[in-house]
């Protein structure tokens, strides 16, 4: 809620927090089970995005619109510190109208990739990956594949009308994610990819700080250096998150030499287990 409220009206973590007491329900279901729901579910959200990009003509969300127009300033620069307390209001006023969407929705499309996460977790996927390499192999080719068209499509519909429909969004993103952890587990089977690898394992243990630190530093210096956000040349965006994501490894590297864990994951804890439990790395060691 502060994530949305403070920083930014996309936020997503709320919904995840929300729909993960789902998982509660199949905490002790099958693999098999696990993974019929989930294919149940995605093929219902699937159908449901098809009719909506298909029968519509209109790839823009209106409340969205809407909310970007109330941060525009009298030039019509979007900026996320005009009228800072008014921007909160509207993020709120966001947030209200987007509840019935994400809980009609969401669920559909986020509830079957928790549940493939677990039954991959379940049937020791991440433990013992070895014993999956041809079918994680089979998996990886077939979602590339699958991909190329609809980005040839996505890049097609932003080069014509400077837009991206939210269809093409979700389906690559799925994909390509896919394609992701399929190469990752494939490369980690190789000592020396595994080595390469390892200067990525403090991002992931300090996730939760690094997701909102980066929202934090993105909008202080697109609010304070750049005048219209939306000016920034799309080439620049991905160059600038790789600089930021160095610069929060040698951070979540520092910190965690200090202590066991981050700020926020601490927090997590305290509030999750009601416990102070010892986060000094010389401790830790010591036990």
């Amino acid at each position: 809620m502060i994530h949305i409220l403070f920083l930014w009206a996309g936020d997503i973590l709320h919904t995840y927090a929300l729909l993960g007491f789902v998982l509660l329900l199949f905490y002790k279901s099958s693999v098999k089970k696990m993974l019929i729901w989930s294919g149940c579910l995605f093929l219902i959200y699937f159908s449901l995005e098809s009719l909506v990009h298909f029968a519509s003509d209109n790839s823009t969300n209106e409340s969205s619109s809407n909310l970007f127009t109330a941060f525009k300033n009298e030039n019509g620069e979007v900026n996320y510190y005009y009228q800072f307390l008014e921007q909160m209001k509207e993020r709120w006023n966001f947030f209200l109208k987007s509840i019935p969407y994400e809980l009609s929705v969401y669920p559909f499309e986020f509830i079957p990739i928790f549940l493939v996460g677990m039954a991959s977790a379940k049937a020791g996927l991440f433990t013992n990956t070895s014993t999956y390499l041809k079918g994680i192999k089979t998996v990886q080719y077939l979602v590339l594949i699958a991909f190329v068209p609809f980005f040839v499509l996505m890049v097609q519909e932003y080069v014509h009308h400077q837009i991206t429909s939210s269809y093409y969004v979700f389906i690559t993103g799925k994909l390509l994610a896919t394609f992701y952890v399929c190469t990752i587990l494939r490369l980690l089977q190789k000592p020396l990819w595994e080595k390469r690898l390892s200067f990525l394992a403090p991002l992931g243990k300090m996730a939760f700080t690094n997701y909102l630190t980066h929202s934090i530093i993105t909008l202080a210096i697109v609010s304070l250096f750049i005048k219209d956000t939306f000016s920034i040349a799309l080439w620049i965006q991905p160059l600038y998150a790789i600089i930021i994501i160095i610069l929060q490894i040698q951070f979540s590297k520092y910190i965690l030499s200090k202590w066991k864990y981050g700020p926020l994951e601490y927090i997590w804890r305290m509030l999750t287990y009601g416990r102070n439990k010892s986060t000094s790395t010389t401790i830790s060691r010591e036990m």
